[in-house]
């Protein structure tokens, strides 16, 4: 199976510790980077493929409105430049996001406030209210300062910006999504495209920039062929035949032979490559997320609080006072529940 590993929280009793099976050649993907990838110390998947987090942007776009391609915003700038943008042209828009890449971005945000994960391994949250309504008020000022477009409009594509008409028109500058992403974007857009690294605040206690997996292969723990399932995952990611097959589908190889093999064959493609560094140059030491932050009971509470600001149905301190109360609540009630 495929899965991705914000689902390890809620899977995690349904799957093998890939660790104890001798069919699975760990020793090709790096250390280091594989001790960001355990769950409760264990190797339950295997990574697909290494992902980050950039800015992807429009270079025309930029240069019309005098931004450098090689600029690293803040997240003052953000809404400064867009602000100046979109007064400037009235059907331009220097951001385009909806709640799936806000829930990526302040995540950062909130790692680079607090150095915290987003829930303590104590079932306590990783931030205050002020810190909540500081990254809230952040959601607000994009859409009222039309810093990013509407949200009626974006949430229409989600996740495929490369469709929506007013990136493929050149009216958007900017959005944040996951490396693997990028060579979508590069066929559909008929212009060229950049990568910019994520903003770090002035003493930021962590960079809070994801750099990890993009999807895990993973056993049930119930098969009755775990040998066999094992080796077939050894085959995708350790056998050079079936890495050319796969290419960079699933993001940048986190093996070597992968990294490697691809390599050779010239099938890494030079932006998904300068935008994986871009992203492991900051990356975050609290990352990837705990396994309660994961939860998706907590994350549908959170998505639906980034919806309520980004429609402006409530205001940052309401919004904050409400999610704390829901995440209270919920918290205190999955911490009973592994007692």
């Amino acid at each position: 199976m495929i899965i991705v590993d914000r689902w390890y929280y809620d899977l995690n009793n349904l799957l093998l510790d890939l660790g104890t099976l001798d069919e699975i050649d760990f020793s090709t993907v790096d250390a280091a980077f594989m001790e960001t990838q355990l769950f409760n110390g264990k190797k339950i998947g295997f990574p697909a493929g290494m992902q980050g987090a950039v800015f992807t942007y429009n270079k025309e776009f930029f240069e019309r409105f005098g931004i450098p391609t090689d600029k690293r915003f803040t997240w003052d700038e953000i809404i400064e430049i867009g602000k100046r943008i979109h007064d400037q042209d009235p059907n331009a828009y220097l951001f385009t996001t909806y709640n799936g890449d806000l829930d990526q971005l302040l995540r950062a945000f909130q790692k680079q406030l607090t150095g915290n994960q987003f829930i303590k391994d104590d079932y306590s949250m990783g931030f205050t209210r002020e810190n909540l309504v500081t990254m809230l008020s952040f959601v607000r000022d994009l859409y009222e300062y039309n810093v990013a477009e509407p949200v009626e409009r974006s949430i229409i594509y989600g996740n495929n910006t490369y469709e929506n008409p007013e990136w493929l028109n050149g009216n958007l500058g900017m959005f944040s999504k996951f490396i693997s992403l990028i060579p979508v974007y590069q066929e559909a857009s008929d212009f060229p495209i950049g990568v910019t690294a994520l903003p770090i605040m002035e003493g930021a206690k962590d960079s809070g920039v994801f750099t990890g997996s993009t999807l895990v292969l993973v056993i049930n723990k119930d098969t009755k062929y775990p040998e066999e399932a094992a080796k077939f995952i050894n085959w995708l990611v350790n056998d050079p035949e079936a890495i050319k097959i796969l290419g960079t589908t699933r993001g940048i190889p986190a093996t070597s032979v992968g990294l490697e093999t691809l390599s050779k064959e010239g099938l890494i493609d030079p932006l998904m490559n300068e935008a994986l560094q871009l992203a492991l140059e900051t990356s975050s030491k609290v990352l990837p997320d705990n396994a309660i932050s994961q939860n998706q009971q907590l994350a549908t509470i959170w998505m639906d609080t980034l919806d309520k600001v980004s429609y402006r149905y409530v205001t940052p301190e309401e919004a904050a006072d409400e999610m704390i109360r829901l995440f209270e609540a919920k918290l205190k009630e999955l911490k009973e529940s592994v007692k």
